[in-house]
């Protein structure tokens, strides 16, 4: 047991690259907040996490979030699995996370993608 347990670990640490960014592991939405001279777009992101706050209090858990930093003016990716969401309400708070960031050129939204610190 306790060399499972050993190997579990290994695999657990193999997968966290020097960044700390789980790079292998896919995420079912990875918002990434982008800038082109002066930040993220603020009110897009409080969006983002009021809605993430909402959903946890409908389901009384923490949703999971991953934040990771990779610019030079704040650039940063949310990265979200979602397990503690049902399948449909994944669905769900996708397409909202789509429509609160739909034509914000800076923020892209990325579904079944591995948590980079990048654009890309």
């Amino acid at each position: 047991m306790k060399r499972f347990i050993g190997a579990g670990m290994f695999l657990v640490f193999y997968l966290v690259t020097a960044s700390g960014v789980s790079e292998k592991l896919v995420y079912r939405i990875v918002v990434r907040f982008g800038s082109v001279c002066c930040g993220i777009d603020r009110e897009v992101y409080d969006k983002v996490m009021r809605l993430i706050a909402d959903r946890e209090q409908q389901i009384g858990k923490t949703i999971a979030v991953e934040k990771v930093y990779w610019g030079k003016e704040g650039e940063f990716n949310l990265c979200m699995a979602l397990d503690e969401l049902p399948e449909a309400r994944r669905f769900v708070f996708v397409h909202k996370v789509k429509d609160i960031t739909d034509n914000v050129p800076t923020v892209k939204v990325d579904e079944n993608s591995p948590c980079t610190a990048s654009w890309e």
